[in-house]
């Protein structure tokens, strides 16, 4: 028949003319309710161990459409496994037509070292079994429970009003109700959230401190996003690059700002060389030269003029004997007062006749000279020495220009306040004089006058890491290798292994890696009975381990998800497949899959 409906009083008119049957009842709440547990219903029939008991709190589930209820806390038996093996039971909920009952029971396994749970039964009409748990005893009574449960739902959409207000709570038991990998890296899953989603508080409340390591910055911020450009400097505070982030060398002369290194900032054993210090004409002044730092190797021949020497400088004891001669003493130069008494008697000297040899050793003393009387042309050539120089005596004014060189100014003698403003030049600076010390708090070096040629910042000046910390172009490229691939074509299993159709792929790997393999596959059986279906990975023709999955027909499709983790995979093109079988033959058949390598270096 085409419409019919039940529930109405038997025997009256329209769908409750006749009597319903069992098989109209239990279909339809096995349509309504789907066959498990009911969540939220007293305790759901939790299992715990209670050994040498497993204990089945109160609940109450709805198998194959048959209601069935437990009002308190039952305890189900699980016996010893014999010497040297266990055992797993399996408990179950079972409806029985025979005995018209929904009761708890335990299907007892196959003792072994290794033992494996037995299958349940779920024959429509016959026994059908709903999974509550496994329970692994040993040869000494220890029981390990494994929750088995399943629920019933309500076969039907759920209008967004009927939805609890925070039925999704901020917690686990909230966080176990979103499947793994609910939001994917689609534009599906993107399209959940909305535009500007991550602002700046959110970022600030939902990350960790320190949660951004500098792998993570290094696979979010892309090569060159920062450019040699105002925007790019202006996320950099000011002094953001300080001294530990400065490789050696790095501050060239470029990079220095023209007046910025002052006195402080030179290294007091720079040892700074006359040839880097450029003297302009009349540098050295009389201020610059310390007391008696002129000696006699310090003042040039000739260099020493008339107007060099100061009134009365020249003593007797700055002449040498006899070399005041007679071309040295101006006329008239020597008056009475400065002739020896009874030492010249007029008759025997002739007019002009004292001559220089007429003049005794010594005779002519200071005494004898009136001032100013000792001209340059009464003074011999070299005559002038060291010992003839008054203290201070030669001043500025006395010392011809460019006349002091390098070798006149004695070591250390040229500090700072000698120094002329920006007289130190890059040229006048030893390489490698200038450390940290030397460079002025506030000199504010631009962007510009740092070099970018390597090495200038490195990342050691960056983060304090060093390089080995951050990884290198073939990490990178490994990193690119990772890869996916997907179909939705139908794949039908044997009882060998065999491929997995388009569930292959072949990356090429540039270094020694490890690979983690990720198989979604969704699948379902035919026919009846349980199916045991076995996936494994092959990785660059080493087997991993093989996935056992028992499929229940007709339950509709699942969908697993497999995980292996290949080590130490060698450089060069590597195969990556999936293998699968089912030991009934072609009773598993796949359709949506997806396959991802995800490369990652050692």
């Amino acid at each position: 028949m085409a419409e019919s409906s039940i529930m109405w009083t038997t025997g009256g008119a329209g769908d409750g003319t006749n009597p319903y049957t069992m098989a109209q009842v239990i279909s339809w709440l096995d349509r309504t309710l789907g066959s498990g547990i009911h969540l939220g219903y007293t305790n759901e029939c939790e299992p715990t161990e209670a050994a040498p008991n497993v204990q089945v709190d109160s609940g109450a589930a709805t198998i194959h459409g048959f209601p069935y209820e437990n009002t308190a806390a039952l305890n189900v038996n699980i016996p010893n496994a014999g010497a040297g093996d266990e055992r797993i039971d399996r408990i179950v909920l079972r409806a029985s037509w025979a005995a018209q009952t929904v009761r708890v029971t335990n299907i007892t396994g196959v003792e072994a070292p290794a033992p494996v749970a037995p299958a349940i039964t779920q024959n429509d009409g016959v026994i059908w079994d709903e999974y509550i748990c496994q329970a692994r005893v040993t040869d000494a009574g220890a029981i390990t429970v494994t929750d088995e449960r399943t629920y019933s739902d309500v076969n039907t959409q759920i209008q967004q009003s009927r939805l609890i207000d925070d039925i999704l709570t901020a917690d686990a038991a909230g966080r176990l109700k979103m499947a793994a990998g609910f939001l994917g890296a689609d534009a599906t899953s993107r399209a959940l959230i909305a535009a500007n989603f991550f602002d700046t508080a959110t970022i600030t409340n939902k990350f960790a401190v320190d949660s951004f390591t500098n792998a993570l910055l290094l696979r979010l911020i892309q090569n060159g996003a920062f450019q040699a450009d105002a925007a790019s400097r202006a996320l950099f505070a000011n002094l953001f690059v300080n001294s530990a982030m400065l490789d050696n060398d790095a501050v060239t002369s470029a990079k220095i700002v023209d007046g910025a290194i002052v006195n402080v900032d030179i290294n007091a054993a720079a040892a700074i060389a006359g040839s880097k210090i450029a003297f302009a004409n009349l540098f050295v002044v009389t201020a610059l030269i310390n007391d008696l730092a002129v000696t006699t190797g310090k003042i040039d021949d000739l260099a020493v003029t008339t107007d060099k020497i100061a009134n009365l400088a020249v003593t007797t004891d700055k002449i040498a004997n006899l070399a005041v001669t007679t071309d040295k003493i101006a006329n008239l130069a020597v008056t009475a007062e400065k002739i020896g008494d009874l030492e010249v008697k007029t008759g025997r000297i002739a007019n002009l006749a004292v001559t220089t040899d007429k003049i005794a050793n010594l005779a002519v003393t200071a005494e004898k000279i009136g001032d100013l009387e000792v001209r340059t042309g009464r003074i011999a050539n070299l005559a002038v020495t060291e010992g003839k120089l008054a203290a201070d005596a030669v001043t500025g004014t006395k010392l011809a220009n460019d006349s002091v060189d390098s070798e006149h100014y004695v070591d250390g003698s040229i500090d700072e306040q000698h120094l002329a403003d920006s007289a130190v030049t890059s040229v006048k600076i030893a390489d490698g004089t200038i450390v940290n010390a030397d460079i002025n708090a506030a000199a504010a070096i631009v962007q510009t006058k740092i070099s970018n040629a390597a090495p200038a910042i490195n990342a050691d000046q960056v983060d304090g890491m060093e390089a080995a910390d951050f990884a290198t172009v073939e990490d990178m490229n490994d990193i690119r290798s990772s890869v996916s691939v997907d179909t939705a074509a139908v794949d039908v299993t044997t009882n060998a292994f065999t491929d997995l159709t388009v569930m292959t792929l072949t990356p090429t790997l540039e270094q020694t890696c490890n690979v983690l393999i990720i198989l979604t596959l969704e699948h379902y059986a035919t026919g009846s009975g349980a199916k045991e279906l076995d996936v494994r990975a092959v990785a660059n023709a080493v087997t991993l381990d093989t996935y056992t999955e028992h499929v229940l027909p007709p339950t509709g499709n699942y969908i697993s998800t497999y995980h292996w983790f290949a080590t130490a995979v060698p450089a060069g093109a590597r195969n990556f497949k999936i293998e699968w079988k089912c030991l009934s033959g072609a009773d598993v058949e796949a359709e949506q899959r997806t396959l991802s390598i995800i490369i990652i270096p050692q």
